[in-house]
């Protein structure tokens, strides 16, 4: 009893400071970006791993996502090939309250190993709040297609 006491309390006393800072972005870890050195194709995946209180369907959120992300990598010269090693993650986690949705996007750049561990090499994210008219699936798709591409061509330079 006390624990589900402390939970609610900690979510009653968090959650106002999400709608403080309008976007926060982070790096991790920082200078690994030269992993991405030489790579030129990618498999990729949308994960919307969190969707509490949203209009529009989850799987159709994702699918949609998944398709414009795609066509913002090859428009940018990324390759997509499914089974490389290679991996891309766009993780999505989203929240409806009174208009508005506070959200994260999470582009996750992993080396996949079918017979070893799989390793985290590069990530960023961002949180923000926006009201429920301008978070869709291009907003998404684009933020993770910016992310890793801008980090992508400071290691790739044509």
């Amino acid at each position: 009893m006390f624990r589900i006491r402390l939970i609610r309390f900690l979510a009653v006393m968090l959650l106002p400071l999400l709608f403080i800072a309008q976007s926060s972005a982070q790096v991790f870890p920082r200078g690994n970006g030269i992993s991405l050195t030489g790579i030129r194709n990618f498999d990729v995946y949308v994960d919307v791993s969190q969707w509490t209180d949203m209009e529009e369907e989850r799987g159709q959120f994702r699918m949609n996502t998944q398709a414009v992300f795609e066509e913002a990598l090859q428009e940018a010269g990324l390759s997509l090939r499914p089974a490389v090693r290679e991996y891309l993650i766009c993780k999505v986690q989203a929240t409806g309250s009174g208009g508005n949705v506070a959200y994260a996007a999470t582009l996750q750049f992993w080396e996949i190993d079918s017979i070893d561990l799989n390793r985290l090499l590069w990530e960023r994210s961002n949180i923000a709040v926006v009201p429920q008219g301008d978070f869709n699936e291009e907003r998404i798709a684009a933020e993770c297609a910016q992310y890793i591409v801008d980090e992508w061509r400071i290691h790739n330079p044509t």
